[in-house]
């Protein structure tokens, strides 16, 4: 299957996939925008939702008769593309409903919302109600595959990544694994750097993803640390089959950090950068 990085879910990409589905031709004609069914249609994203979807389900889409049928068809769609897509937001959903609309964007809660799905969930509408546990249920199953398994095999690529780099910068010294004695520090490898000759420790949390799509979770914790250490501090983001890590700096991570308002703290996020 065709793979697609930052594959865009909107409206407009939906009726560019409608577009294409019926008439594969039109992306090669010079259509003016007041010639086209749809105003707003995005026929560069329509085509990859085409490509990974395929067109049937979007003819069918644009056959409904009613607003019944067009919604479920929808919903369709929706479930079929976070199946195989497995988009960033999807794994929000471990840590509930409200989790995963807030790491929506705009265009993307407007799909879920025009697809009926943004309701009040109750057994009443047992069709909405069993569409997310579906959902949830992927999510949980994909979390699984970023468990202790993966975690230390990117530790291990990242002590394999230190003492090589030590060894380059002519530091005699090993880093250790942190993360084998506690699991609380707030990081996982203690290794060093240089400067002008002296030599520092820096503190590295390690991230190791499955996930093609840029997300890792952030606890409190390790949050707290980089605070504290700042400068000092790096997450090394490795993709599970890659060679090299995504080298993120604190100034880097603190934009993706939300700010403690009034009684309410966070405790684990997502943050979404796309490791190397």
């Amino acid at each position: 299957m065709q793979k697609f990085n930052n594959l865009t879910l909107s409206k407009s990409a939906i009726f560019g996939a409608i577009e294409f589905a019926i008439n594969k031709d039109i992306e090669n004609r010079d259509i003016q925008i007041l010639d086209r069914r749809f105003f707003s249609s995005d026929m560069k994203e329509g085509k990859k939702l085409v490509n990974l979807l395929g067109p049937k389900i979007f003819i069918n889409l644009d056959s409904q008769e009613t607003d019944e049928k067009y919604i479920l068809t929808l919903q369709e769609i929706l479930k079929k593309f976070i199946f195989l897509y497995k988009p960033s937001y999807l794994y929000a959903l471990t840590h509930g409903l409200d989790e995963f609309k807030n790491s929506l964007s705009e265009d993307e809660y407007q799909c879920f919302y025009d697809a009926g799905l943004m309701e009040e969930q109750n057994l009443e509408n047992k069709n909405i109600y069993n569409w997310w546990d579906d959902i949830e249920k992927l999510a949980w199953e994909e979390n699984k595959k970023d468990n202790l398994e993966t975690g230390r095999k990117g530790e291990e690529k990242t002590l394999e990544f230190e003492t090589n780099r030590l060894k380059k910068s002519k530091i005699k010294k090993k880093p250790l694994w942190k993360a084998r004695d506690s699991n609380r520090l707030g990081y996982d490898i203690l290794s060093y750097s240089k400067n002008k000759g002296n030599i520092f420790e820096i503190y590295i949390e390690s991230k190791c993803t499955t996930n093609k799509n840029g997300y890792f979770f952030l606890t409190e914790g390790e949050w707290r640390k980089a605070s504290q250490t700042q400068d000092k501090f790096y997450v090394y983001h490795w993709y599970l089959n890659g060679n090299l890590p995504r080298i993120i700096e604190y100034n880097e991570l603190k934009k993706h950090i939300p700010v403690n308002r009034g009684k309410g703290i966070w405790k684990d996020i997502i943050v979404q950068i796309s490791p190397i």
